[in-house]
């Protein structure tokens, strides 16, 4: 969210969502099971999958897949926003 002269205006998340699928000790198991999503989901354009090094822990190896979806079009300030304003909604047909 930016403000400019007073006014709030909404700027679309542009992160992407990445989940962690698995963690493995080395680079090459890790890249064995990147092959293999890559391979299951090979029809699909929109599925990156990507490996990333840690330098803490055990597992220092993380595969983390990411979905494209594009019916998400609402930003996070604004998904706040309905959301706050559903819970007022409830709590006052509560009350009332």
């Amino acid at each position: 969210m930016k403000l400019y002269r007073g006014k709030m205006s909404e700027v679309q998340n542009t992160t992407k969502e990445w989940k962690n699928v698995s963690q493995h000790n080395s680079y090459e198991s890790a890249d064995k099971k990147r092959k293999s999503l890559l391979e299951q989901n090979k029809d699909n354009e929109d599925f990156l999958v990507k490996i990333r090094h840690r330098r803490t822990g055990d597992n220092n190896y993380v595969v983390k897949t990411y979905t494209k979806e594009e019916e998400i079009t609402e930003s996070k300030y604004a998904k706040k926003k309905r959301e706050k304003a559903k819970r007022k909604q409830q709590r006052l047909k509560q009350d009332g």
